[in-house]
């Protein structure tokens, strides 16, 4: 824990990074493994064990936020603002934040 943080190095990243290198291992440990014997062993759901194999680098969704964020800055880049409605329009803020974390995150807590 310590070393992830004094290298800012994200949780997310981080679980990512030992969820692939525990599914690498546990089909090197036994070669003829299926995808479904590694998801029982690891605990990490099926659907995700072959891109774990076969893939170099990790993958990591954006944050709800982070897309919150990009969508804001996109559109006003888009028409030429720094400012955008807080609510009652159909490209305000509240709009946006539905689109992207509706009832998981409220725009005021964005």
């Amino acid at each position: 824990a310590k070393a992830t943080l004094q290298n800012d190095f994200p949780y997310k990243e981080f679980m990512e990074f030992y969820k692939m290198h525990m599914v690498r291992l546990a089909k090197q440990e036994k070669k003829k493994s299926t995808v479904v014997e590694i998801s029982a062993r690891t605990g990490i759901d099926r659907r995700f064990i072959a891109p774990y194999i076969n893939s170099d680098e990790i993958t990591i969704k954006p944050s709800k936020v982070a897309k919150v964020y990009a969508d804001v800055l996109a559109f006003c880049e888009k028409n030429d603002t720094k400012k955008i409605l807080k609510n009652d329009d159909k490209k305000s803020f509240e709009v946006l934040c539905q689109k992207h974390a509706n009832g998981s995150l409220t725009p005021k807590a964005i």
